[in-house]
């Protein structure tokens, strides 16, 4: 089908029209809005990547996705790390946002088929140094 210049693309069907943007939450439809998921991950002294993922949040227009994420560093066969190997460490601290939707679909039979697909919506990446040697607030 030709879209034609200036031509919108609807996710609705046709007939009903469906406004997302200044609408209430409770007025889409069940299961329209995506839950957000953010991934912190770096990989520590030893070589192993730790991730730690926040918790699902109410499903909004606009969702509260602040919450504290602890991600602990640690050295082979040490209890507490050295300045000097804090200072040298060549790691990235990597956020990563997701959108989380199931997607329902009818199969044969009248079955329904549930389809769960985490998006990448996209990434920011911080090196560790920027982060040891800026300076206190």
């Amino acid at each position: 089908a030709d879209l034609g210049a200036g031509a919108g693309l609807s996710l609705a069907h046709p007939a009903a029209p469906l406004q997302v943007f200044g609408s209430h939450a409770n007025e889409l439809p069940a299961g329209f809005l995506p839950t957000i998921v953010i991934q912190m991950s770096i990989t520590d002294l030893t070589g192993q990547v730790i991730r730690h993922y926040t918790r699902p949040v109410t499903s909004s227009l606009d969702p509260d996705v602040n919450q504290m994420m602890v991600l602990t560093l640690k050295l082979p066969d040490s209890k507490e790390i050295p300045q000097e190997a804090l200072s040298t460490f060549r790691g990235t601290l990597a956020f990563t946002v997701f959108d989380d939707v199931t997607i329902r679909g009818p199969e044969r039979g009248g079955e329904t088929r549930l389809r769960h697909q985490r998006r990448l919506l996209g990434r920011f990446e911080l090196p560790w140094s920027t982060l040891y040697h800026a300076p206190k607030c």
